[in-house]
């Protein structure tokens, strides 16, 4: 990746001054702690430390615009003109009200109206205690280093100077103002302007703390144009229109930048808005945008725009769209720059709508697993970038707890979202999300009479979700009956050998994933969740069955089932209950026969379902006594096509007719239209119709959706051009 650092047009002169300044900056005590910060101005200016020097040319105006007053866009004036060297000086002295400890790193903000290269040695700064100076003067080679955020170069730039007052031994000491010195160069009027000085104090009260409050700029060496600048350099920070502009015009080096400044450093991600006029864009000019952080001169993250865009952003951007893209950062930053670097071609201009700085969104883990059943506790636990951050979860718009660790019990699969925000700030970070998946517990199943010395086989509970295992185990189970309890698939089987009522319970654990059956999400990937229900059972072995079931069969008559079957003797048997199952679902009572009641001779039946459902259907025979004891027959299948519909023709256009063409519309109960968003644009109000004008449809996919009496829905899409 092209970095800043590389691309810019230094000489050996600058670079040695900038290794300079870096060096002291390193020793700056920037906190990258939780602790966010306010800026404290200098909210005086005396009027004896006006003008001053040798001739007492030097001129300052509108000195008490250097105080902020009005906001960080005011400044007072310092001008010297032509003179010889060393004997006319422009003077300015701010003063704050309340004095900071010593060691508080100060802030000064100017601006150049010329080359910054050529007025470093023209230009000092110096903390003050009451009249006197204290401290080393910051200048020359040590001012150009600690020129944080603007553009080094020979064009107009606006840039803040940061440093920690110190004697000459390196010991920090105590100030209560800060002076401007300018002085005169051979032959040559130098003005600069004062904008303000401050220093930075920990934050009392509640405030957005991630908010932008000032703003650098600048023009770099090697750019061409005389129209290369920014505009409106603080549009950025308060959301205003015009948007703030970076003009470049035709260059092959140089650069111009923004820097949109924070109030002090703090941890998290920027977000950046841009737009640029419609425009063929080109892969070097987008290699030629750099959004960057600092903590000061120290970049903490840096990446091109043609990294941060991918395939869709690029065709928004392209269009004139604005868009916002977030720059990740390695460390606390203070600043965001965005610049343009050694470009090739033209770029009229690239218009800057905000600039942000948001916390992380929190890291989301679910404790024992995001996998629970009806029933249980998830805990879900978020890991915000700093421990004192307060910690908001929700449910939808509904805020359900606070704090790192939150115990959920929904009973259905639920999303749960998190954001974190610091204590005294009102900017909350982006949402963490925490799927917790809900399953069924398993359908208890009621077991069927059994017969002595006759072959039985039930089933303790139906596992409604495949993909996941299930294991059984009973501490008291009737083992005496001859029957024995599968702990695999919770089958009861065996003869039995005994008559009479017997009551046990059944442990119900989940054994991980299922060996096959259909996966649902990541759901047969996640281990063993152990014991999930319990249930009570009653067992009754007669000593004979009230039916003799000769036979049952099930066959398909287009889209109907006839179901038959035949007895060969029956006893005090009262009906036969036909049962059906589709895949997913338990099993449903769908008609019931009146049996015979006693008779020892055979005896036919036959039953019809008239609504099959799409794909496999299972039958059986609930066959029920008068006393109420009951036996199920054997399962037999059969299975369907019936999700088949058409839709002509497609593409539609203008005001045709769409056809829609189904097996068997005395089936079906209702049509509808959706368009791509999910919204109804039609829907049958009585009778459901074949077809559907598309007069009233504006241009798009749209899905028709078809629903069965028997509740199932069939769809089917369609292109309106």
């Amino acid at each position: 990746m092209k970095t800043f650092t590389s691309l810019r047009f230094l000489d050996l002169a600058m670079a040695r001054r900038m290794a300079i300044g870096a060096a002291m900056l390193a020793a700056m005590p920037f906190q990258a702690s939780a602790q966010y910060f306010e800026r404290v101005y200098a909210n005086s200016a005396p009027g004896q430390f006006q003008g001053g020097g040798v001739s007492s040319l030097g001129v300052v105006t509108d000195r008490e615009n250097a105080l902020a007053t009005n906001g960080v866009t005011d400044y007072s004036t310092l001008t010297v003109p032509v003179a010889v060297a060393g004997l006319t000086n422009a003077v300015q002295v701010i003063k704050f009200g309340t004095a900071p400890s010593a060691g508080t790193a100060l802030t000064v903000k100017v601006e150049t109206g010329s080359s910054i290269l050529g007025l470093v040695d023209y230009l000092q700064v110096q903390a003050m205690s009451g009249n006197t100076e204290v401290g080393e003067p910051i200048t020359g080679a040590s001012l150009l280093g600690l020129l944080g955020g603007g553009v080094l170069s020979d064009g107009t730039n606006v840039a803040e100077v940061t440093f920690v007052p110190r004697n000459a031994g390196g010991t920090s000491v105590a100030y209560d103002g800060v002076k401007l010195t300018l002085s005169a160069a051979v032959g040559v009027g130098l003005t600069t302007k004062f904008y303000h000085a401050y220093y930075l104090k920990p934050v009392t009260t509640a405030v957005n703390c991630d908010a932008p409050v000032d703003a650098v700029y600048g023009v770099g060496a090697g750019v061409a144009s005389l129209l290369a600048g920014v505009l409106n350099p603080y549009a950025a920070i308060t959301g205003s229109s015009p948007a703030t502009q970076i003009f470049t015009g035709a260059t092959v080096g140089g650069s111009v930048s923004e820097t949109v400044l924070f109030a002090g450093p703090a941890a998290g991600d920027a977000l950046v808005t841009l737009s640029i006029p419609p425009t063929l864009l080109s892969l070097d000019l987008l290699d030629a945008i750099v959004l960057e952080a600092y903590n000061g001169s120290t970049s903490v993250g840096s990446r091109t725009l043609s990294s941060l865009l991918d395939l869709d952003l690029l065709g928004l951007f392209n269009n004139g769209n604005q868009i916002t893209l977030r720059l990740p950062t390695t460390a606390a930053f203070d600043r965001v720059t965005i610049k343009t670097v050694a470009l090739i071609s033209a770029l009229s201009n690239l218009n800057i709508h905000s600039v942000k700085r948001v916390l992380p969104v929190p890291s989301v883990t679910i404790g024992n697993n995001d996998l629970i059943y009806l029933g249980q506790t998830a805990n879900l636990t978020a890991t915000s970038i700093h421990q004192t951050d307060n910690i908001t979860w929700y449910n939808g718009l509904t805020s359900v707890g606070t704090g790192a660790s939150l115990n959920v019990s929904p009973t259905e699969t639920t999303s749960y979202t998190v954001d974190s925000n610091l204590p005294g700030c009102t900017t909350k970070s982006g949402k963490g999300t925490a799927v917790v998946t809900v399953l069924p517990l398993p359908t208890q199943n009621t077991l069927s009479v059994a017969v002595k010395a006759t072959t039985y086989s039930a089933t303790v509970a139906t596992n409604p979700t495949s993909g996941r295992a299930l294991s059984f185990a009973s501490a008291d189970f009737p083992t005496q009956t001859g029957l024995t309890l599968n702990s695999s698939t919770g089958e009861i089987s065996g003869t039995p050998t005994v008559d009479g009522t017997f009551n046990f319970s059944v442990l119900i654990s989940d054994a991980g994933p299922a060996s096959s059956g259909a996966r649902v999400a990541d759901i047969g990937n996640t281990p063993a969740l152990g014991a999930i229900t319990t249930y009570n059972y009653s067992l009754t072995i007669n000593n004979s069955l009230p039916v003799k079931l000769a036979s049952f069969s099930a066959r398909k008559e287009g889209n109907i089932s006839t179901l038959a079957w035949s007895t060969t003797s029956e006893v005090n048997s009262e009906r036969f209950d036909i049962e059906r199952k589709i895949e997913g679902n338990n099993w449903t009572l769908i008609g019931s026969k009146a049996a015979a009641g006693d008779k020892s001779d055979a005896v036919d039946y036959t039953f019809v379902d008239q609504n099959p459902a799409n794909g496999e259907n299972l039958y059986r025979l609930k066959m029920i006594d008068r006393d109420g004891s009951f036996a199920y027959s054997g399962i037999q299948s059969l299975s369907f096509k019936l999700n088949q519909i058409t839709v002509s023709p497609n593409p539609v256009s203008g005001s045709e007719q769409i056809k829609i063409q189904v097996g068997d519309w005395g089936l079906v109960s209702s049509v509808r239209v959706l368009n791509a968003l999910g919204q109804v644009v039609f829907q049958s109000t009585q009778e459901a119709s074949s077809y559907v004008s598309a007069d009233q449809l504006k241009a798009g996919l749209y899905i028709v959706q078809v629903t069965r009496k028997d509740g199932q829905k069939v769809s089917s899409k369609f292109v309106k051009l």
